[in-house]
């Protein structure tokens, strides 16, 4: 990758469960984090109105962020899928695929493994801080919700990927 061209970051997004769409914009926190880190220009659209889109109500789909993303795509080097279980079905994601090779773009695809296990790894930690101070009883019970989410999608995955 080149360090000076922008990464358009693409990710599975919509959802039924809410919980779920809050695991991919941390999934997608910590690879455009990882990316940053390492002095790429990212933009991560999921990462960048994730928390915007909630407190503001504002629609997740397509149909919605098409022209925005479009723009983005279009001043970008190249994308960078992340191969999060469901990434093939996403209806964002299959654009955003269209879009890179309507602008000619290079397509990278990322498996998403290690980042899960670390967020994971977060999750299990956050519960072990509210278990130890015994506070927060709602936050705790979110917590635990995303760490089912997340276990749900991580076993999901390595399914997939052991081709099970």
């Amino acid at each position: 990758m080149n360090k000076k061209e922008i990464i358009y970051l693409a990710i599975p997004y919509m959802h039924d469960d809410p919980n779920v769409m809050d695991f991919r914009a941390d999934i997608s926190d910590i690879i455009a984090a990882d990316l940053a880190n390492r002095d790429y220009n990212v933009f991560a659209p999921i990462s960048a109105w994730h928390v915007i889109r909630k407190k503001y109500d504002l629609p997740g789909d397509w149909s919605f962020w098409h022209k925005f993303d479009e723009e983005f795509i279009k001043i970008s080097g190249r994308i960078v899928v992340i191969m999060l279980y469901g990434w093939k079905q996403s209806t964002g994601v299959t654009a955003e695929l269209k879009l890179a090779d309507k602008f000619k773009l290079s397509v990278e695809y990322v498996d998403p493994t290690k980042y899960v296990t670390q967020i994971r790894k977060n999750y299990t930690y956050q519960q072990q801080v509210y278990d130890v101070y015994g506070k927060l009883d709602n936050i705790n019970d979110e917590v635990q919700k995303k760490k089912s989410v997340v276990d749900a999608d991580y076993y999901q995955m390595c399914s997939v990927l052991a081709g099970i």
